[in-house]
C-alpha cells in the first residue's frame, strides 16, 4: 500500500487498485479505460466539492480494487446534507453525459459518464444510491429495525433482480455480473 498526505488528507493507494487498473488497461481499449477513469474522477470530485461546501473535512481517500472511498473526519451532519453529498457524484456523471450527448462529444466518454452515474445510483448499501436510500429512511418516522429490514430486503433484491435481467437481456459482460455478485455477497455477509 502506498500512503501519503496531501493538505491534511491521508491518501492511500492499495495494490488491488493498481492491479485492477493494470488489468483493465491491458485487457481492453485504452480510450475506454481513460474515459472510465475520468468519469470516476468527476464523480469523486463532485462528492468532495459538496463536502467542502458543507465545511466537512476529509480524513482519507482510499483507492482500492472496487473503487474509491472518501472518509470524512466528522460524521455529524444532517441527513439532508448527507443525501446531497451522496447524490452529487451520480448526478454530476449524468449531467456530464447529457452535456456530451447534446454537443456530440466522444461516445465512449459519454457512455462512461452514464454508466458510472447509473451504477452508483443502484439501491445497494455499498453504492451512493443505497446510502441515499438509508438517509431517506432515516428521515422517515419508521423505527430503526423496521427500516433496516426493509432496506436489507431492497439491498438483497436489487442485485438478484439485476442478474436475472442481465440473463434475460443477454448481457455477456463478465464485470457486470461480478459487480452484482459482489454487491449481493457484501450485503448477505454484512
Amino acid at each position: 500500500m502506498i500512503c501519503f498526505p496531501i493538505a491534511g488528507t491521508k491518501i492511500q493507494v492499495e495494490f488491488s487498485f493498481i492491479a485492477v487498473c493494470a488489468l483493465l488497461s491491458a485487457m481492453g481499449n485504452t480510450e475506454i479505460f481513460i474515459c472510465g477513469f475520468i468519469a470516476a474522477a468527476l464523480h469523486e470530485l463532485s462528492h468532495l466539492t459538496v463536502m467542502t461546501f458543507f465545511h466537512m473535512k476529509t480524513e482519507s481517500i482510499i483507492f482500492h480494487g472496487c473503487g474509491i472511498r472518501i472518509c470524512p473526519k466528522q460524521i455529524l451532519c444532517s441527513y439532508e446534507q448527507e443525501l446531497i453529498m451522496l447524490l452529487a457524484g451520480p448526478f454530476a456523471n449524468i449531467a456530464a453525459w447529457a452535456f456530451m450527448t447534446l454537443f456530440s462529444c466522444s461516445t465512449s466518454a459519454a457512455q462512461a459518464q452514464l454508466m458510472i452515474g447509473l451504477i452508483n445510483l443502484l439501491p445497494c448499501r455499498r453504492l451512493d444510491g443505497g446510502g441515499a436510500l438509508c438517509c431517506a429512511f432515516s428521515i422517515t418516522r419508521l423505527g430503526f429495525f423496521t427500516a433496516e429490514r426493509i432496506l436489507r430486503s431492497i439491498f438483497i433484491f436489487t442485485p438478484i433482480f439485476m442478474i436475472f435481467m442481465g440473463f434475460l437481456c443477454n448481457i455477456t459482460n463478465f464485470t457486470y455480473y461480478m459487480l452484482l455478485v459482489y454487491l449481493l455477497f457484501s450485503e448477505i455477509f454484512l
